[in-house]
């Protein structure tokens, strides 16, 4: 099988690396090339997790190749899409973009284009990939984007999607392709390393924190959308020995430090590469996402709960969006936005006796390796049909 993914990145992370990597590795994949826009402006809070510059880079046993085309607002330009469907006659084209993305749109006329000019017998199927779990057909789509929409439903061949809600979405808008959930790949080889007990020490005194406290951490964006106000009010409830470290950067960040002046076992650190996360994680006890669901956004995956558990740590997390399906009885769920439950949540966490192998299994799930395998799984029953 030949495939093209078209990635609504320019620059490309860790994690969308490995997965091309291994899509090149599997002896079922002949080719593999790769679409990723020129230019694409980044927040920094990502780009410290692991990004590199949109580049030309040869995948593994120079079975394909990640090329960075010009692109126009919202998608890759279309005609360089054309251009390389043309020359490169894949069997799947891969658009790593929601279901009624610009990226689906060109890739799915292109593909019409093609077959007309090229006289093409076959076309090559079309899969996307998304997260987005808020119907946003009914309340903010104009008539355009809904007529953009319909030519999508009626020329796109197969969906896969993040979460059970994503899924849940487009049955409410009629979607007619088969389409399937796949947990997002994250790697995971690096937060399964072994650490000494003398680092773990070492980490914690560096970072002023006593052998004895319970350590509570959050990464990720420092934003009001992911619930750290009410993490913050919870933490200053719990009567016990603890310090509560936030890894990120945000519009919140300012707001963080100076909270933190007041309370010296609230610690605030700037964002870190995966190989010095990894360390983190092994000295965190309960690790919270706390997130809170606003008009236009819920959780849709929760990539560092899959991190935490990875490395053996337990997890907290609100009842927002996705949160609740990676957790999946492997931690504890508490109502968004209500303090007291939260409080709750990590007390139990903190007294409860979890396996560490199961919490890594769980983890699994989401793993590059797992996601490539399910994806190919897909593509291949559905090659004949």
């Amino acid at each position: 099988m030949k495939l093209l993914i078209i990635s609504q990145y320019g620059l490309v992370t860790e994690a969308h690396l490995k997965i091309f990597q291994e899509f090149s590795k599997n002896n079922f994949i002949k080719e593999v090339l790769v679409l990723v826009p020129k230019f694409l402006k980044v927040d920094k809070v990502y780009n410290s997790r692991g990004f590199v510059k949109a580049r030309k880079i040869e995948l593994e046993n120079k079975k394909g190749k990640i090329i960075p085309v010009p692109f126009i607002k919202g998608g890759i330009n279309f005609f360089y899409i054309f251009y390389y469907l043309v020359k490169f006659k894949p069997d799947v084209i891969f658009v790593l973009n929601e279901a009624f993305s610009k990226d689906v749109f060109w890739a799915s006329l292109a593909n019409i284009f093609a077959k007309i000019f090229c006289f093409w017998r076959k076309k090559p199927k079309i899969y996307f990939y998304g997260f987005e779990n808020i119907n946003k057909y009914y309340t903010e789509y104009n008539l355009i984007q809904k007529i953009v929409a319909q030519f999508i439903k009626k020329t796109i061949n197969y969906g896969i999607v993040c979460n059970d809600e994503a899924l849940k979405i487009l049955n409410e808008v009629n979607w007619y392709p088969r389409t399937k959930k796949i947990f997002w790949g994250v790697p995971l080889e690096v937060y399964q390393k072994n650490i000494s007990q003398q680092e773990i020490l070492d980490l914690k005194q560096k970072l002023k924190i006593s052998l004895n406290s319970k350590i509570i951490g959050y990464v990720g964006r420092f934003v009001e959308e992911k619930g750290i106000k009410d993490l913050i009010e919870a933490f200053l409830k719990l009567d016990l020995d603890a310090v509560l470290i936030f890894i990120g950067d945000g519009q919140l960040r300012s707001w963080l430090e100076e909270t933190s002046k007041n309370h010296p076992n609230i610690i605030v650190l700037p964002p870190q590469k995966s190989e010095d996360l990894a360390y983190f994680y092994k000295i965190i006890d309960v690790l919270v996402l706390p997130s809170k669901t606003t008009k236009s956004w819920k959780e849709q995956f929760g990539r560092v709960l899959i991190e935490a558990m990875a490395s053996g740590v337990k997890v907290v997390g609100s009842n927002s969006g996705a949160i609740p399906e990676v957790i999946n009885g492997c931690g504890a769920i508490f109502k968004e936005g209500d303090v007291d439950d939260l409080k709750n949540a990590i007390i139990k966490e903190l007294d409860i006796n979890r396996d560490r192998n199961k919490l890594q299994e769980r983890a699994k799930l989401a793993s590059v390796e797992n996601f490539v395998k399910e994806c190919l799984e897909f593509f291949r029953e559905n090659e004949n049909l």
